[in-house]
């Protein structure tokens, strides 16, 4: 992660060359490096995934519920980070489905997407007498200031498809189920999955899982659930900057030579008045514990950001797709043809078209490949072994033929 984010945009990835044909001077574009966790670069991945959230909600309400780990979990979480992900990606997604189970609520099965990047399996799932949907969540672990802070954000159909493939709503006017009800659900839910774990050995901890279960118990485990929108642009976008990105952007974070000093702004959501944006605060670390809070966040090996459920997964929205009402599907407007569209209508014109000369705003630039510097690297950033090997491979992993 540090290296790739290291020469980003730099010319030890190369780029492209564009050549006033006017004044002579040369302006270089650089490629970027492409990491998941990258802060600068994945711009282009967020509107893609945008594009394909968009396309896969239906033209229904939807709810935007949020799961939070109590901070008593954390050191567990931060020594086994891919289980405990994975239980409380489960655990949401169990908990949805539970409640909407009860015909008090919904009496159906809910739809749920989740991101800290997850594979989903497909549920084919009959609970009473109604099929219910559970849609789109969204995990990170951090707060706005780097803090260690797990949850998950989840996008959930208000309602269900009965097998009479009508829509049913919730009972409530604007939630699934009561709040008490979902923090206990979550609660017992992540840890009967939690114990599991421990039982299969697939937990390495200092505490055993009775210790850790005495740490939660008088603990009430928060689940924030907003208020059903058919407006799910807002929601989409939101989930769309931090499925795509690193814990913090470019234009938060400031290094103050010096006081050899890293400056975070934050939003200090403690002190924020109602109907009112949070107001700004400082963060104030050394170096080393910069990186270290952006670090921290960066996601186990090959773990999947975001997860469809119910209604929602693969396999299931297969085999209903062509039964259900078409007043339910949304248009397949894409974000891009929308945005060409637009781009046409108001006369804007191509990248290409604005590109100018920053010397004498000519148009007239000759683009050119620019290949890769290996040894900017070396030359540029301090402490960069050029000649470094590839990791060592782990003995305990090693594959025979």
């Amino acid at each position: 992660m540090i290296r790739s984010i290291r020469i980003c945009k730099t010319a030890a990835l190369g780029g492209t060359r564009y050549t006033c044909k006017d004044c002579g001077t040369k302006h270089h574009i650089y490629f970027s490096c492409g990491n998941s966790h990258c802060m600068i670069c994945q711009g282009k991945k967020r509107i893609e995934w945008q594009e394909r959230l968009s396309q896969r909600l239906l033209n229904i309400p939807y709810a935007h519920i949020t799961f939070t780990l109590p901070r008593e979990i954390n050191h567990l979480a931060r020594v086994n980070q891919k289980v405990v992900y994975n239980i409380l990606m489960r655990s949401a997604w169990l908990t949805i489905k539970t409640v909407c189970a009860d015909t008090d609520n919904v009496g159906a099965l809910p739809g749920m997407m989740l991101p800290i990047r997850f594979a989903v399996p497909s549920f084919r799932c009959h609970l009473g007498h109604r099929l219910c949907i559970a849609k789109i969540s969204q995990s990170y672990t951090w707060g706005s200031d780097l803090k260690y802070h797990i949850h998950v954000h989840t996008i959930v159909t208000f309602g269900g498809l009965g097998t009479d493939l009508k829509w049913h709503f919730p009972k409530r006017r604007n939630k699934v189920a009561g709040f008490r009800e979902l923090c206990r659900t979550f609660k017992e839910t992540f840890l009967e999955q939690l114990k599991a774990a421990y039982s299969d050995g697939e937990i390495s901890y200092h505490l055993n899982y009775d210790q850790v279960e005495a740490l939660v118990k008088s603990v009430r485990w928060v689940v924030n659930h907003k208020r059903p929108t058919t407006n799910t642009f807002t929601i989409e976008n939101y989930l769309a900057k931090y499925i795509c990105r690193s814990a913090v952007t470019p234009k938060r974070i400031n290094y103050d030579t010096d006081s050899n000093i890293v400056k975070l702004l934050y939003n200090d959501y403690k002190n924020q008045k109602e109907g009112q944006a949070a107001p700004k605060l400082y963060r104030r670390m050394n170096p080393l514990d910069a990186i270290h809070a952006i670090v921290q966040h960066k996601l186990p090996p090959y773990f999947q950001r975001s997860r469809y459920y119910g209604l929602h997964s693969s396999a299931k929205y297969k085999s209903i797709k062509e039964k259900i009402d078409p007043q339910l599907k949304r248009d397949p407007v894409l974000i891009k043809l929308m945005f060409s569209i637009m781009k046409q209508l108001l006369n804007i014109p191509s990248e290409e078209m604005e590109r100018k000369c920053s010397n004498c705003n000519s148009i007239n630039l000759e683009r050119s490949e620019l290949k890769k510097d290996l040894l900017w690297p070396a030359l540029h950033i301090r402490f960069y072994n050029i000649n470094r090997g590839p990791p060592k491979m782990n003995p305990s992993k090693t594959v025979s033929i």
